[in-house]
């Protein structure tokens, strides 16, 4: 019709479908079909999993549902479609491992597993080589045992561990000995494996700690040679076998909820096969720079020359804590 435009309102089709529709019900509709689209696949995604999005999450949800609307319910409908299209690799990949021997960061080199929990959780940075907003890592153990030893004696399955600079006699536990390593992280009560020494070799209990040093109930011996190594004694005769850590980033808004983290663990322990143990760390900025560090420099070695890998093996070893996680 002649002059229409300046009749209507120039959002008239905004208000026509606002007319027909409203917003919540929109919302609601939107999650009814999606969620019937992944029920026919035995699918089921977590309602809670964008929940408590920070107030200045950075990110902008492709959907918008107005002004009066909370951003998460954008995020909600967007990871249900992102997750419904990614379903197809996602489901024939679901038990694809990670190439360590490939380049770090294509597309098609990710664990299936990795895809999977991204894919729940509404995590979106699957595929970066280095930690981004929520991205994070997974480990497997047995992929960190050595796979040779600087020492023709030792044996490269059991040579991990931290380093014991010295030991002397304990000036206020006369019976106990201490033990000195940087940055050990031990509390008293934990219970060690003491290695590479002649009297100090075997399980012991910690009987106290400062940072710098702890000590074990065992008589001082002055040795020639008055070096060791210890590791954490929580795995039994295995130390690596069936077994995955998880490292994640601690300071995204969402990663600090009490509520998340919940739903992250039982996550976790629903998609994870139930036959593997598995640890989650949460590491802050400082730590996670130098697990980073030392872990890309590792795939590296790995990719290359596998068996030169020992020192960033025991470091990454260290690091993890053997699986004590720090939740």
């Amino acid at each position: 019709m002649p002059e229409l435009d300046s009749v209507l309102n120039p959002d008239h089709k905004t208000h026509l479908q606002q007319a027909i529709e409203n917003i919540d019900t929109k919302i609601t509709r939107e999650n009814k079909l999606l969620n019937h689209l992944m029920a026919r696949f035995g699918e089921q995604f977590i309602d809670d999993a964008l929940l408590l999005y920070d107030k200045q999450q950075q990110r902008k949800p492709v959907i918008s549902l107005g002004e009066n609307k909370a951003p998460w319910q954008g995020f909600h409908l967007e990871d249900k479609l992102a997750f419904l299209q990614a379903y197809p690799q996602m489901s024939a990949a679901r038990g694809s491992a990670f190439n360590y021997t490939q380049k770090r960061g294509d597309t098609d080199n990710i664990a299936g597993l990795k895809r999977r929990l991204c894919g729940l959780l509404g995590i979106q940075a699957v595929n970066t080589a280095t930690i981004n907003d929520e991205g994070f890592h997974l480990v497997e153990h047995l992929l960190l045992r050595p796979r040779s030893s600087p020492s023709e004696t030792t044996d490269p399955y059991w040579a991990f561990g931290s380093s014991i600079t010295r030991f002397s006699q304990s000036t206020e536990f006369p019976e106990n000995t201490t033990c000195h390593s940087t940055n050990h992280g031990l509390q008293r009560g934990d219970h060690i494996i003491i290695s590479n020494t002649t009297h100090y070799n075997g399980h012991q209990e910690v009987a106290g700690a400062d940072k710098n040093e702890f000590y074990i109930k065992k008589t001082f011996v002055k040795e020639k040679e008055n070096k060791g190594q210890w590791s954490m004694n929580i795995h039994g005769k295995d130390p690596y076998s069936l077994q995955l850590s998880f490292v994640f980033p601690d300071w995204p808004a969402r990663f600090q909820e009490k509520n998340f983290k919940k739903l992250l663990y039982d996550t976790l322990i629903s998609e994870v096969p139930a036959h593997l143990v598995i640890y989650v760390h949460w590491f802050n900025q400082s730590a996670m720079r130098d697990f980073e560090k030392i872990y890309q420099l590792w795939l590296a070695k790995t990719a290359t020359d596998p068996s030169s890998t020992w020192q960033e093996s025991l470091q990454l070893l260290a690091l993890l804590r053997m699986g004590k996680a720090l939740t």
